[in-house]
């Protein structure tokens, strides 16, 4: 088993522990708020994630940090007490993918689907609502739609539901069409 495959398994059994703690406790959206500000946190302080993945702390180091860090942040019990144990078990380096794993299952229980649009230049509010629409028939669930902008894909989208990717970019013919030139030799 890969050290991807480890760390994708030990977070999904942390984020749906924490999940049903939360559901329990009912404290769900300030755990999932939680999470999003300590995940913040770790995309923008270079010294927490090396915090975080770094093997040089000890078990008890982390821990009381991470303790420090609950009550300076005023997190919910559930939440440092989580982060302890993954701390505690050395699995503190799954928690962004605790978190994406969390935020997902939240997502499914309010009945959400997020979909990831990314177009080569910025969509009017117009065409978001008519793709917002078109996904929540086909889904029969509410979309929560983020839509980026990248011009190197030239004209069309790339639409991303869940696991499934739709691309109708140019950029994505093009090099279709690249690679079947090469398959016939030219």
């Amino acid at each position: 088993m890969s050290a991807k495959t480890l760390t994708h398994a030990a977070a999904a059994r942390y984020a749906s522990a924490i999940f049903e703690l939360a559901q329990e406790k009912d404290c769900l959206k300030k755990v999932e708020a939680n999470l999003k500000l300590i995940m913040l946190i770790l995309e923008e302080n270079h010294d927490f994630h090396k915090f975080v993945h770094s093997a040089i702390f000890s078990r008890k180091q982390q821990i009381d940090v991470l303790k420090v860090l609950g009550k300076k942040l005023a997190l919910e019990n559930l939440t440092t007490d989580t982060l302890c144990l993954m701390a505690s078990k050395r699995r503190l380096f799954a928690f962004k993918s605790m978190a994406e794993r969390f935020e997902m299952l939240a997502s499914n229980y309010r009945g959400e689907v997020k979909v990831s649009v990314t177009s080569s230049c910025k969509l009017t509010e117009h065409q978001e609502n008519k793709i917002r629409k078109v996904f929540e028939e086909q889904t029969n669930n509410k979309v929560i739609l983020k839509t980026n902008e990248d011009s190197t894909l030239i004209g069309g989208m790339v639409i991303k539901v869940g696991s499934s990717l739709i691309d109708s970019s140019i950029k994505s013919q093009l090099i279709n069409v690249e690679n079947k030139m090469k398959e016939v030799g030219i």
